[in-house]
């Protein structure tokens, strides 16, 4: 009797820990692949590697007196 308890309570901390590891991929996946978004209009300044991808969703344009630098 005690055994078989022993067996069930191991297969249930396993299920759970899967639950859990799988849950914390996908919420590391989320923040490693996290976007900024540009919906259009006027930009300049600097798009920063660290706020890559860009995920552009209308036309950009860039005043005439001004600078866009992408950094690589």
């Amino acid at each position: 009797m005690a055994l078989s308890i022993k067996l069930l309570f191991l297969e249930d901390y396993r299920s759970h820990m899967k639950h859990i590891l799988t849950l914390f991929l996908i919420s590391f996946s989320f923040i490693s692949f996290s976007q900024t978004t540009l919906t259009g209009g006027e930009v300049s300044g600097t798009l920063l590697a660290s706020g890559s991808p860009y995920l552009v969703t209308g036309d950009l344009t860039i005043p005439e007196d001004s600078l866009l630098t992408i950094e690589a």
